[in-house]
């Protein structure tokens, strides 16, 4: 009887085992530029994908005041059908650099660079003003990358920088999360640089379509910038997309997820 109860548990085990062999889902996460080979039995991906966070605006009054944030980044989830031997390229974007603080005539945050193309860099934020000292315009992120045996398929947008402070608490105002074209091309607009004593816009976000650099708009008696606005995100032929939007990411720059299931015959 013993030996019957042993020989079951083993069984029961092995089925387990098996079953669990059949269906394995595996999730990859991303922080830099790689490329992936489909494996055998797999036809369909799923892929997550956040944009670079923007540089914040530099400030010029005091331990009162906090930096002005960039904006949102682009994030879409969706599926994808694909061939065993389809090579995926992977490409997270980078963050958009701070305004110098305190700064004159100079101080513009670069913007991120991309690990695929420039055509998917951020804006370099706008300096402070030449005369007196502000803050410098913070630079936009970069969009994050996917492609799929070469053809990009997924864009997910940089971030917007923050705009650069007068000498004024609340000036400086941060990104902005609706999409406005930056005019030249899809890599993201440069901030407006100040003139007198004033802040930098902040740089547009990389994307599809880059967003456009921020402005600068009267604060007291100098000028503070507009954050720069997101990039534009794309989503090319997916099986089925869940999202496609904007979401709040504060990181060390974009990422990537890919998750599917191997199934053994």
């Amino acid at each position: 009887m013993m030996k019957y109860v042993k020989t079951s548990t083993l069984l029961l085990l092995f089925i387990t085992f098996l079953g669990s062999a059949l269906f394995a889902q595996i999730t990859t996460t991303y922080n830099s530029a790689t490329t992936w080979t489909v494996p055998a039995n797999v036809n369909s991906i799923g892929v997550r994908i956040w944009g670079a966070s923007g540089g914040l605006g530099g400030q010029d009054c005091g331990a009162g005041c906090t930096n002005a944030a960039g904006s949102n980044v682009g994030f879409v989830s969706a599926t994808f059908s694909v061939t065993p031997g389809n090579v995926i390229g992977i490409y997270p974007g980078r963050v958009g650099t701070t305004g110098t603080n305190a700064a004159t005539n100079t101080g513009g945050g670069a913007g991120g660079i991309s690990t695929y193309t420039t055509a998917y860099n951020g804006g370099r934020g706008g300096n402070a003003g030449p005369t007196g000292s502000s803050g410098g315009g913070g630079g936009g992120g970069s969009a994050s990358v996917l492609t799929i045996a070469s053809t990009v398929r997924l864009v997910a947008a940089g971030a917007g920088g923050g705009g650069g402070m007068a000498n004024q608490s609340g000036s400086g105002l941060p990104g902005s999360n609706t999409y406005t074209a930056n005019g030249t091309s899809n890599t993201g607009g440069n901030g407006t640089s100040s003139t007198g004593d004033g802040g930098g816009g902040g740089g547009g976000g990389g994307g599809h379509y880059g967003g456009a650099g921020g402005g600068v708009y009267a604060a007291g008696s100098e000028t503070a910038g507009n954050g720069g606005r997101i990039g534009a995100n794309l989503v090319v032929t997916p099986t089925s997309t869940t999202t496609n939007n904007n979401v709040s990411w504060v990181s060390t720059g974009g990422r990537i997820e890919i998750n599917y299931t191997i199934t053994v015959p």
